[in-house]
């Protein structure tokens, strides 16, 4: 393997090489990735590397495993049984749309298969995976340009801090109503989705996740009798208006998202066009490319959000059967069947 260990790069761009102030110009949640990941190095190499017997007496310091682990998660493949090493393979760039594909073999080996023509001289390109902008920084270095996997993660919280918050800002008029507690079969009713301390949420291009959509659900169902009939919020609710507050709740929490995004935002824009041309500036580039992109994503959901609201308040609500009126008397008063 040492002809393909030369091939390697001797630097590699992922954030856990970044200076300081590009890594504080990250997002919090990347930022928490990067921080912990550090972390682990630092604590590793002082752990095992100081004696020299992890590395059977090779001399290797925190910066060595680092660049090993970075080019390790670099060029390793997410495959159905787990992430391998392909060297060659692993040479090839990045494209959603490539020409190729890595396929597992049923014999437990991998192959890289043509999945359209390609003519001599033409690059090879196939796709990292379906990962999102956090996954392809962290572990490659880049971000690739319009991922339709990209999404916001976002923490739940141990007593659903995020709904709450959601509750009340797309109450309106309301927004005490909408800020009272859960009923015991709503919280009963997250907690068997496995909503609870520690879970995560997710926001798309097309909107918050099938998971987040379903909590929401919960939160505006009138009672146990129909969510139950929306499968647990998995369908829309029957109520178009209960419907269209499940929207309103999964709404706000976009807007939330985006509001903590715009909170976050530092002065990394103005620190890079300052120092242009180093790699503190190619580095603060990237981070504030990031969140352009998030930026982007989650207004692109809040707009979906928007038309999805409207559709919904624009269906006509079923109207009750009138009871039968019963039958006036004939005569009335001053009839024969009258008083008197």
């Amino acid at each position: 393997f040492t002809p393909y260990l030369e091939s390697l790069p001797a630097q590699i761009g992922t954030p856990v090489f970044w200076q300081q102030e590009a890594v504080e110009a990250l997002q919090p949640a990347l930022r928490v990735q990067v921080n912990k990941r550090a972390r682990f190095l630092a604590g590793f190499a002082h752990e095992h590397l100081a004696s020299g017997d992890a590395l059977r007496g090779v001399a290797a310091d925190v910066g060595a495993m680092a660049w090993g682990c970075a080019a390790a998660s670099s060029r390793a493949f997410r495959l159905k049984q787990g992430r391998a090493m392909l060297p060659l393979i692993d040479s090839g760039n990045h494209c959603f749309d490539g020409n190729a594909e890595v396929r597992s073999r049923a014999d437990g080996g991998v192959e890289l298969v043509a999945s359209t023509a390609i003519a001599a001289g033409e690059e090879v390109t196939f796709s990292y995976g379906a990962l999102s902008n956090d996954d392809y920084l962290l572990d490659y270095g880049f971000i690739p340009h319009d991922n339709p996997y990209d999404t916001t993660e976002l923490a739940w919280g141990a007593n659903c801090e995020l709904l709450d918050a959601a509750r009340g800002a797309s109450g309106g008029g309301d927004a005490v109503r909408s800020a009272e507690p859960l009923a015991e079969w709503q919280l009963a009713a997250l907690a068997q989705r496995g909503l609870g301390a520690g879970s995560k949420v997710s926001i798309g291009r097309n909107g918050p996740s099938t998971e987040l959509l379903a909590a929401c659900r919960v939160a505006a169902a009138a009672d146990a009798t129909a969510l139950r009939a929306a499968d647990n919020g998995e369908k829309p609710l029957a109520s178009a208006a209960a419907e269209a507050k499940a929207l309103r709740i999964a709404a706000a929490v976009v807007a939330l998202a985006l509001a903590a995004l715009d909170g976050a935002e530092g002065g990394g824009e103005d620190a890079a066009a300052g120092d242009a041309g180093t790699e503190a500036a190619a580095q603060l580039a990237m981070a504030r490319q990031h969140a352009t992109a998030k930026e982007e994503l989650l207004r692109t959901s809040l707009s979906i959000m928007a038309d999805r609201i409207k559709a919904a308040e624009a269906k006509p609500k079923k109207k009750k059967k009138a009871a039968d009126k019963p039958k006036a008397k004939k005569g009335g008063r001053g009839g024969g069947g009258g008083f008197g």
